[in-house]
């Protein structure tokens, strides 16, 4: 096979360099044709296409020559013969590159779906070497580019297919969606891209204002922007399409929660959107935040730990940072109490994570905190957690040294608390033995204890001993003659009161 290649290229050279006399010219290309149908057949039989092209593009090429060199000849009678052939080696190119352009297509559709998207957009780009202008091909380039990420580049796919067609649905729609991703990418501030994106679905909706994709899409726009109004006028006219889609009755429910204030509709469209699909946790973790809203804490911080035990090991940051704030809020509000261990992750989760890129609508919910009537060092500590995804990478370090500060102060309790006791017998009344207790804890946390009582039990005539001195540990001394559970509840400045339990051996 290299030598009818060999062959052929010393032809074309030829070829090339013939520019006056059109009957050597033509029998040089008619021994390259001889050359070409030789070679065309084997591959054919090895179903490659691409060196049948190039060889049928040379074809064509050398009889649009031939048909310039004639012009300046005397043999006027081969003008017709020529472009005949012309015409058909062209059409036969074309049937090739048709070919060529389709299996390109199918091989970037089935790359599309196995999730490819490079290799889908080599393929796409590849087929639109045969037919700049194909709109199919076109938006198809344009929606690997957005798996991408590639944003600009897919925004100029659909541009250029707009301007084929500009009353195309599907590609006024991905437009949008394109001017929306790269308004999401600005971090929200750029009025250009958000200003567009509601242009083209609006054009979506000016053609057909049934399009459901548009209607939800420029819904949440509206939603993202807090334009509540509208957002809910167009996702309401998606209901009257559909109203069984788990996406729609999410939007719907955070429109109703943060917009209206209507938690209890909101906690209805949460529960059927996780009725739909047990799998979303964006729709648990809105659901959870509307049950914080209704003070129903328990219930909150039940489908919160589920989401935590769902996703160990797996998670992303920002639903970590969330699903974090939210555990501590609904914790704080029930019990006026925090847990260190949900503190300490969060916090790590934000030395890692660039918090600018953590979005959640925590205005109601700051609200809420602000309202209620925990202690005021708790619900300082609570608000400044709340506006963890607003802060600023400049002072993100002064913010959380704040939070560690507070959380330090409010977790005064079982972990860094304990009761200790110690016992002798009194020998010269046997069984009986002395015994005393005391607290231990750092001193920072001895200085917030106001004072300790400590329940002995109904065996003891005085069962309750409330103790006030700091000096020795709120210690407490007595006799008994056998072993004995105690609680100590234990008052701090912050109006807390911790229960510990204690048993006192008695021993020599």
């Amino acid at each position: 096979m290299q030598s009818k290649y060999d062959q052929i290229t010393i032809l074309l050279n030829k070829l090339q360099e013939e520019k006056k006399d059109i009957k050597n010219y033509l029998k040089l290309l008619n021994e390259i044709i001889k050359l070409t149908i030789d070679l065309c057949n084997y591959f054919y039989r090895n179903n490659d296409l691409d060196p049948i092209l190039q060889l049928y593009r040379e074809i064509t090429s050398g009889y649009e020559k031939a048909m310039t060199i004639i012009q300046n000849s005397e043999l006027s009678e081969l003008s017709s013969s020529i472009r005949n052939s012309y015409k058909y080696w062209k059409f036969n190119q074309q049937i090739i590159q048709k070919e060529l352009m389709k299996l390109n297509i199918q091989a970037g559709n089935m790359l599309l779906l196995e999730e490819k998207y490079e290799q889908a957009s080599s393929k796409f780009r590849n087929a639109l070497e045969y037919e700049k202008n194909n709109i199919d091909i076109l938006n198809k380039l344009g929606v690997s580019y957005f798996h991408l990420r590639k944003f600009d580049d897919a925004l100029r796919c659909f541009g250029d297919a707009i301007h084929l067609d500009e009353n195309n649905i599907l590609l006024l729609y991905n437009s949008g969606l394109m001017y929306e991703m790269l308004w999401s990418n600005s971090d929200y501030v750029n009025n250009f891209h958000k200003n567009s994106a509601i242009i083209f679905y609006e054009r979506v909706l000016t053609i057909k204002p049934q399009h459901y994709e548009s209607l939800i899409s420029l819904g949440l726009l509206f939603y993202k922007t807090e334009d509540y109004e509208n957002a809910k006028l167009k996702l309401e006219e998606a209901m009257k399409i559909q109203n069984n889609d788990w996406r729609l009755l999410l939007a719907y429910g955070c429109v109703l929660s943060d917009g209206f204030y209507k938690y209890e509709e909101a906690k209805d469209n949460f529960k059927k959107s996780i009725t739909l699909n047990q799998n979303s946790i964006i729709a648990k973790m809105n659901l959870s935040q509307v049950l914080i809203l209704l003070n129903e804490y328990n219930q909150s911080e039940r489908h919160l730990k589920e989401i935590l035990k769902k996703l160990e090991g797996i998670e992303d940051r920002s639903t970590s940072l969330i699903l974090r704030i939210l555990l501590i809020c609904s914790q704080a509000l029930s019990q006026e109490t925090i847990s260190k261990i949900f503190v300490d992750e969060l916090l790590e989760f934000c030395e890692l994570k660039n918090l600018q890129f953590v979005h959640w609508n925590f205005n109601n919910l700051i609200s809420h905190v602000n309202n209620s009537k925990i202690d005021i060092k708790l619900r300082k500590l609570l608000s400044i957690i709340l506006t963890i995804p607003k802060i600023d990478e400049s002072n993100k370090e002064q913010i959380l040294q704040q939070i560690r500060k507070l959380a330090n102060q409010q977790q005064i309790g079982s972990e860094k608390i304990k009761i200790t006791s110690k016992s002798k017998a009194d020998k010269q009344h046997e069984p009986w033995y002395y015994w005393e207790l005391c607290v231990k804890a750092p001193p920072e946390v001895m200085q917030s204890i106001i004072s300790v009582e400590y329940v002995l039990g109904p065996t003891y005539k005085e069962s309750k001993k409330t103790i006030f001195a700091k000096e020795n540990g709120f210690l407490l001394k007595g006799k008994g003659w056998t072993n004995f559970n105690l609680q100590a509840n234990i008052l701090l400045d912050n109006k807390k009161v911790f229960k510990k339990y204690h048993k006192i051996i008695l021993a020599k």
